[in-house]
């Protein structure tokens, strides 16, 4: 679910208790390079949905764990 369907009340240049802002310039989705005003206070990035920020968690769990098993070998 897109950010301005989830959250139709927040205010421009406000932010939610879920560590996002409503920023008042467009920018580009990191994940999917939709256009959205939404900005992952997290990530520091414009982040446009729920599926693109789990995306995000997805990709970083996957990359640590290629990191563990390039570093460690396949132990885990």
């Amino acid at each position: 679910m897109r950010w301005e369907s989830k959250f139709p009340g927040v205010a421009v240049d406000k932010d939610t208790d879920t560590g996002l802002w409503h920023c008042p310039m467009v920018g580009k989705c990191f994940m999917c390079q939709a256009e959205t005003s939404w900005v992952d206070l997290c990530f520091e990035a414009a982040l446009c949905s729920q599926e693109c920020e789990q995306a995000a968690y997805d990709d970083i769990a996957r990359r640590t764990q290629q990191d563990a098993e390039d570093r460690y070998g396949s132990l885990f």
